[in-house]
């Protein structure tokens, strides 16, 4: 070989090389997007069947046995009844302040390495013209808020733990 034919070969494994590194950049980059869209997907899906399961509850521990005409009738403490626990609540307000114990789920990081969510609710009675604005009188609507928070969701520009927060507003409904 000659020099010329020696300066093509390292310059097209110079160019190889850089090809080979952005390849592989572009892949760690890629499992990365997509182990953070697993986390939200997972996260928002704990979020919206904590939802279902407190919306298919009774609005109110009044209203379980028959129906209420007034709000006055409906609970002025949103709590849990003395004696009930997850998973036998039957009202929706009994979600108010209910936290899960850590779950463990099956998002695989490493070996023996998992996600471990966290989540929060919270029952408000709200204003029937505006639903984000609590009220502090008895009302025909509840809004349930559940969050959910991991250590591994890491807000990568800030780096604070990010949180998924849902809401939805539950009514009830009686007709004279």
């Amino acid at each position: 070989m000659n020099t010329g034919q020696m300066l093509i070969t390292i310059g097209a494994i110079f160019l190889l090389s850089l090809v080979i590194l952005r390849v592989n950049a572009t892949l760690l980059t890629t499992n990365n997007v997509l182990d953070r869209s697993k986390i939200g997907l997972l996260s928002v899906s704990m979020a919206t069947s904590l939802i279902e399961e407190a919306t298919s509850k009774s609005f109110d521990e009044n209203t379980i046995a028959g129906s209420v005409s007034s709000t006055n009738q409906l609970s002025a403490v949103l709590k849990a009844e003395t004696g009930e626990v997850y998973p036998a609540f039957d009202d929706i307000d009994d979600f108010n302040a209910f936290r899960t114990t850590p779950k463990i789920d099956t998002v695989y990081i490493s070996s023996s390495a998992y996600i471990v969510f966290q989540t929060f609710c919270a029952v408000d009675y709200v204003s029937d013209a505006n639903p984000e604005q609590v009220s502090n009188q008895r009302t025909w609507n509840k809004r349930l808020t559940v969050k959910v928070t991991s250590p591994a969701m890491i807000d990568e520009n800030t780096a604070k733990q990010d949180t998924i927060l849902l809401k939805t507003v539950y009514s009830y409904w009686y007709f004279r």
